[in-house]
């Protein structure tokens, strides 16, 4: 788990750059597209359904794409959590599903990968167990003709 942990911090601060980038013409950020793909992915796969998708704020989200972000999503709401939020969550909760998210430009210019990590989060004895369920790859090409980039593929891994 201390293994998963490193290389999640490893991955977000090797690849993970605060990116503001919008695709759809303009009109929406690259995260939020994202999630937008995640969700719909999630439903076409006919599984697990949440009415809040809770994310884990880290240095990859710098605070103006948070609050782009935050919000309803496909009638899901969306929320940044921090450690101490998400201790107080657990206190009424037994568990909860979070996701972290981080950018992999390292592809070359023609290519960003939205990595997002699916987390189970529960209250251990003395801290806050996050447990990896399935991470994903959203994959966005540019496109030269219209200068923007478009959505590709999203990936699931096994």
């Amino acid at each position: 788990m201390r293994t998963l942990l490193l290389l999640l911090i490893l991955t977000t601060k090797l690849f993970g750059q605060p990116v503001d980038l919008k695709v759809n013409g303009g009109k929406i950020d690259i995260y939020k597209d994202a999630l937008i793909h995640y969700i719909d992915s999630i439903h076409n796969r006919g599984k697990l359904t949440f009415d809040t998708l809770f994310i884990l704020n880290n240095d990859e989200f710098p605070d103006s794409c948070a609050r782009k972000t935050e919000g309803v999503i496909k009638k899901i709401n969306v929320v940044f959590l921090d450690r101490a939020t998400m201790s107080d969550r657990l206190k009424y909760q037994s568990s909860l599903i979070a996701l972290n998210m981080a950018a992999n430009q390292n592809l070359g210019k023609e290519k960003i990968n939205i990595l997002i990590y699916t987390f189970r989060v529960t209250q251990g004895k003395t801290k806050i167990l996050y447990t990896p369920v399935r991470p994903c790859t959203v994959r966005y090409i540019y496109n030269n003709s219209k200068k923007e980039f478009e959505f590709h593929k999203i990936t699931w891994e096994n």
